[in-house]
């Protein structure tokens, strides 16, 4: 099968890249806006022969492609609040990109990852099948963007109905090409480890749910097998888990130091987003079962990339 992953440099796209190619039966083309960078990590990866690396700019509806990927996106909080508004029109230009291929390639199949941030400031409990979003229309924060770029991409979708696209809502994603530079509370509790110095945190106990690469691509490879399809997803592992459990994890597996500071609750956002996770599984009608825990996912990880940072 020939498969299109549009912004192939992130960490999702990585992750699936090393699962498909390394199962031999996909061709992947792979649409960046640096080709040399990705040729070498491809290269590092040993998985040359089963990619091929495009500039964004070569992207056109003349390609033969079975199945288009859009990994372009936001995950870090960081580069978020640096985006800002530009959210919006990045989401719109590739995703516009894609569904151009499928107006005139109408059999061909379109996955959009979008995020659990679509349902908004709901989290102070999971997600579920009758959840309903909670935007603020005064956009005090970046984050507010970014859920509208997601709303208004699968709605979009759902309008087309005749197509075969599906918004896949991840909510928390690991590999070993996380970068722990990140601002993510898990990048800054592993970089604290491996640079042996104390991680500081306020007492919330917040739950994520973590998917790996690979029941990611089984999820995917589930889609593929339908001849019509078009919906949206929320994405889960066998089992979420809870910041000490994660941070106790660290603290026996890279000897992590930390420390609670109660002063730093006073700080707490009231949409902190305390439990990130859904117990929305409807992709289960589609053979999805996932293989790994959250706890196994990071683990898988975290050890790789100590390894990688010593």
């Amino acid at each position: 099968m020939q498969i299109a992953i549009l912004g192939a440099s992130s960490q999702i796209a990585k992750g699936l890249i090393k699962v498909f190619a390394k199962q031999g039966n996909h061709h992947l083309q792979l649409f960046v806006r640096d080709k040399l960078v990705l040729k070498k990590w491809i290269e590092d990866q040993g998985i040359e022969k089963n990619c091929s690396i495009y500039h964004f700019d070569e992207f056109t509806t003349n390609l033969k492609i079975d199945l288009i990927i859009n990994c372009v996106g936001v995950g870090d909080p960081g580069k978020l609040v640096r985006l800002g508004a530009a959210v919006l029109e990045i989401t719109k230009i590739f995703d516009d990109l894609a569904l151009d291929y499928l107006f005139n390639n109408p059999d061909t199949k379109y996955i959009f990852f979008s995020s659990g941030a679509v349902y908004g400031n709901i989290f102070s409990k999971p997600a579920d099948a009758n959840s309903q979003a909670l935007v603020n229309l005064n956009f005090r924060s970046p984050a507010d963007f970014y859920t509208l770029s997601k709303l208004y991409s699968e709605g979009k979708h759902r309008a087309l109905s005749d197509f075969n696209i599906v918004d896949l809502r991840v909510f928390s994603f690991i590999s070993d090409d996380f970068d722990i530079n990140g601002d993510f509370l898990i990048s800054q509790a592993v970089k604290a480890a491996i640079n042996q110095i104390s991680f500081t945190t306020n007492s919330s106990n917040i739950i994520r749910d973590f998917i790996g690469p690979e029941d990611l691509a089984s999820l995917i490879e589930a889609i593929m097998q339908f001849p019509q399809i078009n919906g949206s997803f929320d994405c889960y592992s066998k089992k979420p888990i809870d910041k000490f459990s994660i941070l106790d994890f660290l603290r026996s597996e890279l000897n992590l130091r930390f420390v609670v500071d109660q002063t730093l609750d006073s700080g707490l956002n009231q949409n902190s987003k305390e439990s990130y996770y859904s117990l929305n599984y409807q992709a289960k009608n589609l053979g999805f079962k996932p293989i790994y825990n959250s706890l196994e996912n990071i683990q898988k990880s975290i050890i790789q990339i100590s390894n990688l940072n010593k």
